[in-house]
């Protein structure tokens, strides 16, 4: 049956061309993420490890400054190296080398008492009083750093520390471990994808030969939004408690970029949910649940959401509010969907200006305008809004996300709730969208 699908497809450039981009889409963005997170991982081991050089470094040239007036004093210095180490636990162990005069140093001073008085020619050390200058290496899992102890010039000793890095490296374990997971969930997430998108390449082939066009597109709806639905859930679970430190603890810029994936797996969500709620309002399994409530509450609890949006784009947001109660009968959670759809395209596509909401009742009608100053819509696409699927032709529109579902959505509520959805518009000037409604005393009579 693949084989015949894909025959099929290749029949269909149109077809062909969509497969190959869906294809595409599954396989790449599980590898984008995958490579942000190792691309987080590499800047994080690098950032700490110069933290960690510098850091031995600073603690070298600290400790040689404060044991200069001691050198001479073997008793004192070794009691004073050692409250050092105390207050450091990273410190695993501190070392100050005197010169012998004959070309070596000889060990005056150690956190290791087995190695005071030990000879040292170490080549390391002996370039470090050469040049005058901190040595500093790695080895195993602690820097050393060699630190001349100077005086007017002259190298009175030399100051060796080794600082630990074990818990750094416990910290990039954990960090790894997390990539990991995240990796092993994208490649899932991957195979689970690719063998449904096989799946609908059958559908597509069923399309094509069967004459039940809409019942089978129907069932590829449904399907389609149920096995995308598995996953991104799943994803998005994973990603909360990533970011919110219930597997391990991540750094600012991982939070960033997994907050940002987390709001693409929730825009994926929500599609998939819409593609569900459409084909149930195909079905007819969508009933509204009626009620009179004044239409003002609506509006006051929308805008509130919105708020912060409009203010980011810096839009001014007005709802010139009728003083009386302007009562309808509808269903509220639809109409807030409608309402809050309105003022999201609203903010979408403005760029700058305004967005007003306005009441033009009568004694039998209730009429409510979301009026925005955006780029507006051709006259020749206004038949269209509310057709499914149908997204308006523009390059600003094309810059957004949607799948052209949010209107025609809306347009079904309203239709339930015996209203009317209208739309007027000139192209650069802004749009209007009017929410038609009979006064709830007047239905009655």
């Amino acid at each position: 049956m693949a084989n015949d699908s894909n025959s099929a497809i290749n029949n269909h450039p149109k077809q062909r061309k969509e497969y190959l981009y869906s294809l595409g889409v599954i396989i790449v963005l599980p590898l984008l993420l995958v490579g942000g997170m190792v691309w987080i991982l590499v800047g994080m081991q690098r950032s700490t490890q110069a933290e960690l050089k510098s850091k031995s470094a600073l603690i070298g040239e600290i400790i040689a400054s404060s044991v200069r007036q001691n050198v001479s004093l073997s008793g004192v210095l070794q009691q004073q190296i050692l409250d050092i180490q105390s207050v450091n636990k990273d410190i695993t162990s501190i070392g100050i080398s005197t010169p012998t005069g004959k070309g070596d140093y000889v060990v005056a001073a150690s956190t290791d008492t087995k190695l005071i008085n030990v000879k040292s020619g170490d080549d390391r050390l002996i370039m470090a009083a050469n040049q005058k200058s901190a040595q500093l290496y790695k080895e195993s899992n602690v820097w050393i750093s060699q630190t001349p102890i100077l005086q007017e010039g002259l190298v009175l000793g030399i100051v060796e520390t080794q600082l630990s890095v074990a818990g750094a490296e416990a910290a990039l374990t954990r960090s790894l471990n997390i990539g990991l997971a995240v990796a092993a969930l994208s490649a899932a997430l991957t195979v689970m994808l690719l063998l449904h998108h096989f799946k609908f390449v059958e559908y597509t082939e069923m399309f094509n030969k069967s004459g039940s066009l809409d019942a089978l597109r129907e069932d590829f709806l449904d399907v389609t939004a149920h096995e995308l639905q598995v996953p991104t859930g799943r994803m998005e679970h994973l990603l909360n408690e990533v970011i919110e430190g219930n597997i391990g603890k991540i750094d600012k810029t991982a939070e960033q970029s997994l907050t940002s994936i987390l709001q693409e797996t929730r825009r994926l969500d929500k599609l998939t949910a819409d593609l569900r709620l459409a084909l149930q309002l195909e079905q007819g399994l969508i009933k509204p649940n009626l009620s009179e409530f004044d239409i003002r509450t609506i509006f006051d609890e929308q805008l509130g959401n919105f708020e912060n949006q409009a203010a980011a784009k810096q839009l001014q947001l007005t709802y010139h509010k009728p003083n009386d109660p302007e009562i309808v009968r509808a269903d509220v959670q639809m109409l807030g969907r409608i309402v809050g759809e309105l003022l999201q395209n609203a903010i979408k596509f403005t760029a700058k200006g305004s967005i007003i909401i306005d009441h033009a009742s009568d004694r039998d009608t209730i009429l409510v305008l979301v009026k925005d100053s955006g780029i507006g819509i051709d006259q020749t696409e206004i038949p269209n809004v509310f057709d499914q699927f149908y997204r308006v032709h523009s390059d600003s529109v094309n810059q957004t996300s949607g799948a052209g579902l949010g209107l025609w959505i809306c347009d079904q509520y309203i239709k339930l709730m015996g209203a009317e959805l209208t739309c007027k518009s000139d192209l650069g000037k802004g749009s209007e969208f009017g929410m038609h409604f009979i006064r709830a005393d007047k239905q009655k009579t």
